[in-house]
This record gives C-alpha cells, sequence and structure tokens, in this order.
C-alpha cells in the first residue's frame, strides 16, 4: 500500500478489529505497533505515540512486560 497511507491505515485498523473480535488477544500488540508505525509515516504522530503507550499498557496489563 505505499502510497496510501491514510488507506493502509484503515485497513490496519479494520484487520486488528477483526482479530480482536474473534478473541486473538495475542496479535494485538503487534497490530497497535503496526498502526503505530502507519500512524507515523502519514504524518500521525500523536496518534502513533498514543498507539505505543496503547501498546505498552497491553502489554504490560497482560502480564506479557517481558516483551519490551
Amino acid at each position: 500500500m505505499q502510497g496510501h497511507g491514510e488507506a493502509g491505515l484503515t485497513q490496519l485498523r479494520q484487520g486488528l478489529a477483526a482479530i480482536v473480535a474473534v478473541g486473538q488477544e495475542l496479535s494485538r500488540p503487534f497490530g497497535l505497533l503496526l498502526l503505530a508505525e502507519v500512524a507515523g509515516q502519514v504524518g500521525q504522530v500523536a496518534e502513533g505515540l498514543r498507539l505505543l503507550a496503547e501498546t505498552l499498557t497491553v502489554l504490560e496489563t497482560s502480564g506479557r512486560g517481558d516483551l519490551l
């Protein structure tokens, strides 16, 4: 999706929502990191930082802080 950052960001959000909807919580931190990276690439720096903070929270509350 090179050159289509906003569309890619939307597709990533939809994909992550679908993964979480079926109970696949283990994939959530990785999906959040991908979203954060793309958000930064399309100039949404504040959103990217918010997503990184959410990833940190998810890892810490799930007891998977060792992945940091």
